[in-house]
């Protein structure tokens, strides 16, 4: 399986980021983008102190999850589950207040289980393989 990166961008409008997303999703570079407007950013700029809106896009990948098993690992983070659903492979853990996190990455649409008609998805709910992902991150 060839090693993608995890990665954050920020657009100056939606319509940039929308573009970009769908290129990256149709050319098959990630199996999914987030794409998110209303962010604020205050920065500085050749002396000034500036204020823009942003639309951020969150690109997943299988190496994204992987990677972040592996520093969860290494910090001795517990993971209250780990789930294969056919569509996405998601991580589980608690945030120092005691609140329920997920960590996931979607399946490029290919890779879906499909029901035996083949009218529809077969979702699934199975423990994920975790020495496959951490041997992923490692290489």
């Amino acid at each position: 399986m060839e090693r993608a990166v995890f990665v954050y961008i920020t657009y100056p409008s939606v319509v940039e980021a929308e573009d970009a997303g769908r290129e990256i999703v149709s050319r098959r570079l990630a199996a999914c983008v987030n794409i998110m407007p209303g962010m604020i950013s205050h920065y500085w700029w050749q002396g000034t102190l500036e204020r823009d809106e942003e639309v951020v896009m969150i690109i997943k990948t299988r190496a994204g999850l992987a990677d972040a098993l592996k520093r969860l690992v290494e910090n001795n983070v517990p993971l209250t589950g780990a789930s294969d659903h056919g569509v996405s492979e998601a991580l589980y853990l608690n945030d120092p207040d005691g609140n329920g996190v997920e960590l996931y990455r979607d399946r490029p649409r290919d890779e879906w289980p499909m029901a035996p008609d083949g009218k529809g998805v077969a979702m699934v709910s199975v423990p994920l393989d975790l020495d496959a992902l951490l041997a992923e991150a490692n290489g």
